[in-house]
């Protein structure tokens, strides 16, 4: 059996640390990856979902009032936005949800805004992912805004 010298002994105890510290910095490293692909996919989901809503909004307000829509308004009342959109509609709440997260609605005039929360930490690892998107009545193409 051989005997090693003092340096061989110091020198294999920090190759061993040298080795467990990377392996670990690769984990951390890893886990941040996979944490910001869930948050970049749930981000482009609730967009979509955004993008989907709208249209269906659009469709609500230019269908007639004697049609169940939103007669060329939003004046009407959220509610019947929120019915209209379906998903799963809570009218104490005023949100939708989805798998992809919740979504709440509110009228200011004839402006209709979504605010979509998603279900992963968003880009500040603190709050879940955010987008608005606003309809201007008929005429004007939805407008989306990242907030996270």
């Amino acid at each position: 059996m051989k005997k090693y010298s003092r340096f061989e002994t110091v020198f294999m105890i920090l190759l061993v640390l040298l080795i467990s510290c990377c392996s670990k910095t690769d984990r951390d490293e890893a886990k941040l990856q996979y944490n910001a692909q869930a948050s970049n996919s749930n981000r482009q989901a609730v967009i979509g979902d955004l993008y989907y809503l709208a249209s269906l909004a659009k469709d609500f307000y230019k269908k007639p009032i004697n049609n169940n829509g939103g007669g060329n308004s939003w004046s009407s009342n959220v509610d019947n936005v929120g019915n209209w959109l379906g998903f799963e509609y809570n009218t104490s709440t005023k949100k939708l949800s989805s798998e992809n997260g919740t979504f709440e609605l509110s009228i200011n005039r004839d402006v209709l805004t979504i605010v979509g929360t998603g279900t992963e930490k968003g880009g500040d690892s603190t709050n879940n992912v955010k987008a608005t998107i606003t309809i201007k009545g008929a005429t004007s193409r939805p407008e989306i805004k990242v907030n996270n």
